[in-house]
Formats: structure tokens, sequence, C-alpha cells
């Protein structure tokens, strides 16, 4: 196993959009092949609004708290959270997966949720994460939901 890192969790900023958005694209490229199966479809649809536009409207929002992580200086993951207690994305290189980064942006996110007065975190899983987030104590909350073409797991954790 690799060795851990420590990112700098923080606010995602303007000047991390295009970070932003190249985190998200190789992480679905190449980490989430057994939910998407290279479809073409699949793909042109997850993808679609991942775009600085997108980012910038993040950023803008009130309710959404999106957070980088940085590994020597460059932006290596990406976390979003919903004030409601929804996580929407929690991605990272995948070249520094396995090495405590994801952990890093969840229980940043985590936090923040329950500043928001929340007692529960929720998301909707990818097949390639849910041991992952099993790992970090989600538990599957319900049947599967279809998002983006695939199927996706319901998972949810008190805070």
């Amino acid at each position: 196993m690799p060795n851990a890192i420590d990112p700098l969790v923080r606010p995602a900023t303007r000047a991390d959009a295009a970070d932003v958005c190249t985190v998200q694209i190789e992480a679905i490229r190449e980490s989430c092949v057994l939910d998407h199966h290279n479809d073409p479809a699949i793909l042109a649809h997850w993808l679609g609004n991942k775009t600085e536009a997108t980012v910038a409207r993040l950023l803008a929002d009130p309710q959404t708290r999106l957070i980088v992580a940085e590994c020597d200086g460059a932006v290596a993951g990406v976390g979003k959270a919903t004030c409601n207690g929804e996580i929407q994305l929690c991605y990272v290189r995948p070249s520094l997966q396995g090495r405590q980064m994801g952990r890093a942006l969840l229980a940043h996110l985590e936090s923040w949720i329950t500043a928001q007065g929340c007692s529960h975190a929720r998301l909707n899983s990818t097949q390639r994460a849910v041991g992952f987030y099993q790992r970090m104590g989600y538990a599957v909350s319900g049947e599967p939901v279809h998002l983006f073409g695939l199927s996706a797991t319901p998972m949810q954790k008190p805070l």
C-alpha cells in the first residue's frame, strides 16, 4: 500500500476551477470503469457538467461547500456537500488513490455538514467506491438509484 499523504484540505476558489474539473474527469475515466464500462454515452452524460462554469456556479451557491485537497501544491482531490447533508462529490486523482486523500476530503465534508446542523451524511456511491464508504462508516440505505445512466448505491452515516 502506498504511503499516506496528509493533504491540505481547503475551500475551493475560482482559481481552482480547471483543476477541479481535471481531477473529476481523470477519476471518472480511470477509476470508475466498473461503473461506466467505457460506454461513450454514459461518459458523455457523467462528464457533461465537469466545466469551469459549473464550478463557478457551485462556488457562488451558499448552500454548497466545494473543497479541494492539495498535495505538493497541486489540487489532487475534490469534494462537495450541501447544507442538507448530502455529499455529492469525493474524487481523488487516480495516481494518489489509496493514500488517505479521500478520507481527508470526507472528514472535512462531514465536519461541515455537522456544523450545518445535520445529524447524518448521505450520498449515492458508485460501485467502485462502495467499499471505501463502508470503511468510512457508511451503510447502504436504500435500493440502487440511476444517475448519469449508471446504478448508484444510496448510503448514509450518522455524524
